[in-house]
Order: C-alpha cells, then structure tokens, then sequence
C-alpha cells in the first residue's frame, strides 16, 4: 500500500495537540500558614514547595515550560529546603552537634549528598557549632558538681564531638594542678558526709576514691586531695594505716 500525502493543515493541527500536552507552570502561590514559602502548580496540580527567593533564583514563572530538567532543579531545590526546615527545628528545640543532626536528618530518610549541605549551610551560618556545643556542655557538667578530665572527655565523645575537638577543649578547660586538687577535694568532702558512721577507714577511702575517679579525676589528683581532707579529718591516722 502507497503512503499518500497528508491531508493539507495536518502540521499544524499536531502542533497544536502537542502544544496542549506540553506541561506548564499554571500557578505559583504563597502559603497561607507561611508566606515566605510558595507552592507551584504543573497543569493545576501542586507540584513542589519552595522558598520563596528560591522561586526567584530558579527563574520559575507562571506559563513556563515544566520540563524534565526544571522539573529535576526543583525537585532537588525542595528536598534540600525541607530537610533545611527539619533541620532548623530541631535546633529551636535544643542545641545538637554536627554528628547527632546528621543522624537525625538520615533517620528521616534524606540522602547523604543533602544531609550535607543542610550540614555545610548550618556550620556556615553559626546555627550549628560543636565547639560551642562543647563548651557549653563543660560547663553545665562542671557547674553541678567537680569533674576530670576523663569524665569531661567522655562526656563530650558521648555526644558526637570529634575525638581532636574534645581533646582541646578539654585542654583548654584544665584547670591548674592546685585547682584540680581543690574541686575533687571538695567533693570527697560532701561524700564524707553522707557516709554511714559505721564504715572503717579503708571503706570509706576506697568509696571516696571511687566517687572522684567516677568525676574523671586522675590518680594523681586524687591522691591529692583524699590526702587533704583526710589530714583535716579527726581520723585521718586510722584511714591510711
């Protein structure tokens, strides 16, 4: 069978069918429970939503092509900035280091590459600071009750602070060797006193010795200061026989 020609006007008509199936930006709208996000709307459908200077910095526009390479932009322009909002959430809630948000963020099932740069984006503009984590965390443990170093480098290891930055902030929050002395004798002092009256010396040094290396406190410096307040102590002959 010949191929005739086709009927006259026939370019133009399946020019006009395929200009009605191409897919185009019918809306973009802002939300009515936030207004700095914006919804944008394939053919009547709602398709992503984003911030609204993203919108601004993709070039989206009412009556633009929805292709698949602005499909994609988008796309990935809304995970990151959900994952960004999660992310921002939590961190109104309480402060995190970079190792337990990203845990968070990966629980949530967001992928590592935007894990990363919600990350990156959070370190960049101060909202996420493990050394201030750090320091902060010293310094509520230390306000409580003495503690060691041992005890603080635990503590900051514990909650996800890499082993160098713990390493220094711990240096740096050393007290002096005397100062060291003063707070864990300090504490054995406090313990003295809630010990039963019954207990012989050796217990009580033991239970003592035990209590400040809990702290973190090294031998040396516990040595120390049982040595000092056991020489304030009406029994200090019977506990070091």
């Amino acid at each position: 069978m010949g191929f005739g020609f086709l009927p006259v006007g026939y370019d133009i008509a399946m020019s006009s069918v395929q200009e009605r199936n191409v897919s185009r930006i019918t809306a973009i709208t802002r939300k009515r429970q936030n207004p700095l996000l914006a919804t944008v709307f394939v053919n009547g459908k709602a398709e992503a939503t984003l911030a609204g200077d993203s919108v601004s910095r993709l070039g989206l526009a009412v009556g633009q092509r929805w292709d698949d390479a602005t499909r994609d932009k988008v796309q990935h322009a809304a995970v990151y900035e959900k994952a960004h909002r999660a992310a921002l959430t939590r961190l109104s809630q309480r402060p995190y280091t970079t190792h337990k948000l990203t845990g968070k963020l990966r629980q949530l099932k967001y992928e590592d590459d935007v894990v990363a740069r919600v990350i990156e984006r959070l370190t960049e503009t101060g909202l996420l600071d493990d050394r201030a984590y750090g320091e902060a965390l010293i310094r509520t443990t230390v306000a409580r009750k003495p503690a060691g170093s041992r005890l603080l480098r635990a503590k900051l290891l514990q909650h996800g602070l890499s082993l160098a930055l713990a390493d220094r902030l711990v240096e740096e929050a050393k007290p002096q060797a005397d100062q060291a002395v003063d707070q864990a004798a300090s504490l054995a002092r406090q313990k003295l006193k809630t010990m039963a009256p019954r207990l012989d010396a050796f217990a009580r040094k033991r239970r003592l010795w035990g209590a400040l290396a809990r702290r973190g406190f090294d031998s040396d410096t516990i040595q120390s200061a049982l040595q000092r307040v056991m020489s304030d102590s009406e029994e200090a002959g019977d506990l070091w026989s």
